[in-house]
């Protein structure tokens, strides 16, 4: 068993390996295609969609509307570009819409679409991007523009073990959007097909058949309502809390962090389009509120990204002169870990990496853009530091076995237990090695990471046993 572990190890840290610290790929595919979600999967491939309007500029014939499925390696290099839709529309800012990717265990892809008009999908594909099958959702037609709105009620797809896929979101129309979750069987037929509030969800976690944790927005006429669900798979709700904002309070996006024994949530108010907060919640699964923590921003948060150790969010753009876009990082003590600014355009997503530096993507001039950042917010070339902790499992202690990248910078090491409490905080300079003892530490998970003085992080889990 600890052999085949350690052989796991390292066919991991060859995958890292290869990685670079930082890059900017920019592809030219067009000044009106715009990238709505990717996704880093298992292979350190990340996958994206992006959808591209053609524009008659005879003004005679309608507009070609096109959603591309596209696959880049670790740096960002292009291997396939896949055209999965086509449709054709007489307004130029319509958009075909996808929420979010999800990878199954076979390799499989499964992503959601949404046409301009509101027919909304959930098509799989295998691997290669070859689609397998497609299962029409939920929804009622809409006759306005979806694709903005879509960007605030970015819903999820969760794929199970026994095949299925769980379409997290709403149903759209115009005047009463619908928090629903559907269940796509393996065969592609619908399982279920439940709606709750009036609103929608934003996020979910599956923890099994008894608990789906759901973050999403109650909406009235006169206010929104932010509400944290734990459903049951047959439909049924264990709990709704919600906490309702004033009338001139407006939310502009949600998000929710499982980490086996509380609930992270958190969520971007406007207020007045003047005022501009984020507020992070703290439940116990039962959904007690353990705390809440409000900070301040300079202009409206349009992505949020949560773990245990912190939280990192992107503002909107307009925030300064230059009508830059900002990506903002955040310790649990509310201090700045890093701001970085660029004048982008269409900013949608940003999400850490398995290696702890940050990707996201954006439209800007021809094309589409990804760029990848360091643990510290900076654009940093060469290869990244690599590495893993061995034994693992282990009793009293482990040391680090890395290249020599990693050993050329001092580190910073951390451990935490699965609540996010930090058990350990050792620095070693460049020439020492990095030895952890575990002596007083219970069985169990536990996580560390590892910040090189040049920004460099790497992330992992270490498995403690006991003796006999």
């Amino acid at each position: 068993m600890k052999r085949y572990l350690l052989l796991t190890f390292l066919f991991l840290t060859g995958l890292v390996g290869a990685q670079q610290i930082s890059f900017q790929q920019n592809y030219a595919k067009g000044e009106n295609a715009y990238i709505t979600t990717f996704k880093e999967l298992q292979s350190l491939d990340i996958v994206l969609t992006y959808t591209l309007i053609k524009l008659d500029i005879s003004h005679t014939l309608p507009h070609s509307l096109e959603l591309h499925l596209m696959k880049v390696d670790k740096n960002g290099t292009e291997i396939w570009d896949h055209i999965i839709r086509t449709d054709t529309t007489r307004f130029a800012a319509d958009r075909f819409c996808t929420q979010s990717i999800e990878e199954g265990a076979d390799g499989s892809l499964a992503l959601d679409i949404t046409y301009p008009y509101g027919e909304k999908y959930l098509l799989i594909f295998d691997a290669a991007g070859n689609q397998k099958r497609e299962t029409y959702l939920h929804n009622s037609f809409g006759d306005y523009n979806i694709y903005s709105q879509l960007m605030k009620q970015r819903g999820k797809n969760i794929a199970l073990a026994d095949g299925s896929v769980l379409s997290v979101g709403a149903s759209f129309t115009t005047t009463n959007p619908k928090a629903t979750i559907t269940t796509v069987a393996p065969g592609g037929g619908l399982s279920f097909d439940y709606g709750y509030f009036r609103g929608y969800f934003n996020d979910a976690y599956y923890l099994n058949y008894e608990h789906l944790y759901t973050i999403g927005v109650e909406q009235t006429d006169t206010n929104e309502t932010l509400v944290l669900s734990d459903l049951r798979s047959d439909g049924g709700v264990n709990y709704h809390i919600k906490k309702a904002h004033h009338r001139n309070e407006k939310i502009l996006a949600t998000t929710l962090y499982f980490n086996n024994r509380n609930i992270r949530v958190a969520e971007s108010i406007s207020q007045k389009d003047t005022a501009f907060h984020v507020t992070i919640y703290d439940y116990t699964l039962s959904g007690m509120l353990l705390s809440s923590t409000t900070y301040k921003v300079n202009c409206g948060v349009m992505s949020l990204s949560l773990n245990t150790l912190e939280n990192t969010w992107l503002l909107g753009n307009k925030c300064k002169s230059d009508e830059s876009q900002t990506i903002e990082k955040m310790d649990l003590y509310a201090h700045f870990a890093f701001s970085f600014s660029d004048s982008f355009d269409s900013v949608r997503m940003l999400k850490k990496l398995h290696d702890g530096n940050y990707l996201f993507c954006f439209s800007k001039g021809s094309g589409i853009h990804l760029w990848k950042l360091n643990a510290k917010g900076t654009l940093q070339t060469g290869p990244a530091a690599e590495g893993f902790f061995a034994p693992n499992p282990a009793i009293d202690k482990v040391t680090f076995i890395g290249s020599k990248e990693t050993f050329n910078h001092a580190v910073n090491v951390k451990l935490f237990d699965m609540t996010g409490n930090t058990l350990r905080l050792c620095n070693f300079e460049s020439w020492e090695p990095i030895t952890l003892s575990l002596s007083g530490l219970r069985e169990g998970i536990y996580v560390y990471t590892i910040l090189t003085s040049d920004g460099v992080e790497l992330r992992g889990k270490i498995v403690v046993y006991q003796k006999g």
